[in-house]
């Protein structure tokens, strides 16, 4: 999968932080920041200051959210490249897997706050002053497969001027059903069994077969460890062989998002399936007694999602101003061709063939061949485009 993480703003009232839901362990390590530190009563447990320049750090009573302690970063009005940050003890964090990381934080002053959980994410916020409000940040993460722990820092720096405080740190680690590894998974398993399903009745060569082969050991090889996983048995090893199991697998399927094909044009649109995998294909014709050539092709995604893709055309030299039109038909369906909108894009359903037909009207063409490229690019899913040379033949006057 994709590891995009989702992310919301919101102004927090007054009061304390959301707690952690029955059976989620806090690992925030002192994150209300009320408790002292053993060695040190004057600072909080389990956190680190550090000031550089004129800047000053602080563990004030009473400027927390509801009058509680919070950790304080001040820079001195003509200070322009002071740090100062806190910095949390580590926190061990299990690879691959997706956290709530909540805070709450003010400002005075104009310049981002910065926050961190190290190795794994870092965010640059309202930059302004928030006038006394508490904001909340509520995101979560994915853990890096080779990341097993973390420390969490605030920073003002190179803010002239400028104090901010952070409250209510929440770090809690979410169950393996919300992860996005086992979203991965379930995505991997309904798209290997699609590639399986639509691809049984083809021709496949030797090395699309061999393919197929490491698709199907990838995927076994990632349920065995997704089983230890679920167990509560699997190794830093384990979380990075998934994760590049599964990486392998995607790519897989990739392979199997687009195939291009000349269907017969003398056969119904209801009939037209491949009979290979293939993306790259040739095609003739010669204009008929209208003067225009006409190539239909066959397009069609093999695994279980759509697939949103633009066809371009474009002629040689001696060709590009000819007047080209793309007309689409959805295979299965009877109805009148249209033409395609002006990007050429179309959808292209889960293991279902759609027709597009290249119209070329030959335009004061001497005698000979010409030649044009039409390109299926997909738009939301990195697939190798498909590429089809369309040879549009004028013959020698009568």
């Amino acid at each position: 999968m994709s590891r995009a993480a989702m992310a919301c703003w919101v102004a927090a009232a007054m009061g304390a932080a959301a707690p952690a839901l029955a059976g989620e362990r806090e690992l925030a390590p002192n994150g209300a920041f009320e408790a002292a530190g053993a060695a040190d009563a004057n600072l909080p447990a389990a956190w680190t200051p550090r000031v550089s320049g004129r800047t000053a750090v602080g563990w004030p009573a009473g400027e927390g959210v509801g009058g509680s302690r919070c950790l304080r970063m001040t820079a001195d009005p003509n200070e322009k490249w002071g740090h100062a940050y806190w910095t949390s003890d580590p926190i061990r964090l299990t690879p691959c897997m997706a956290y709530r990381v909540r805070f709450r934080f003010r400002c005075k002053g104009h310049g981002v706050p910065c926050f961190s959980l190290g190795k794994v994410k870092s965010w640059r916020l309202f930059k302004g002053d928030t006038e006394g409000r508490w904001v909340e940040h509520d995101e979560v993460v994915v853990v890096p497969p080779d990341v097993t722990d973390a420390r969490f820092s605030v920073n003002n720096y190179n803010r002239p001027g400028k104090t901010m405080w952070m409250d209510d740190l929440s770090i809690v680690e979410l169950p393996l059903s919300a992860s996005p590894l086992t979203a991965r998974l379930r995505r991997a398993r309904g798209a290997v069994a699609a590639v399986e399903r639509n691809v049984a009745p083809l021709r496949l060569t030797a090395d699309q077969q061999a393919e197929l082969r490491r698709m199907r050991a990838s995927l076994a090889a990632v349920e065995v460890g997704y089983g230890r996983l679920a167990k509560g048995a699997a190794t830093t090893a384990d979380f990075q062989s998934i994760d590049a199991g599964l990486t392998g697998v995607e790519k897989a399927v990739g392979e199997y998002l687009l195939t291009v094909w000349v269907p017969d044009p003398n056969a119904p649109p209801a009939v037209a399936r491949p009979t290979s995998v293939t993306r790259a294909v040739e095609a003739s014709a010669t204009p008929g007694p209208d003067g225009r050539a006409r190539c239909r092709l066959g397009l069609m995604t093999l695994a279980d999602e759509p697939l949103a893709v633009r066809v371009a055309v474009s002629g040689d030299r001696a060709a590009r101003d000819w007047p080209v039109r793309v007309l689409l038909s959805p295979a299965g369906r009877a109805g009148a061709w249209g033409e395609a909108n002006r990007l050429g894009t179309l959808l292209l359903p889960p293991g279902t063939a759609r027709l597009v037909e290249v119209e070329v009207a030959p335009a004061k063409a001497k005698p000979g061949p010409y030649a044009f490229l039409v390109e299926i690019e997909g738009l939301d899913r990195t697939t190798e485009p498909g590429r089809v040379t369309f040879n549009v033949r004028i013959p020698a006057a009568r």
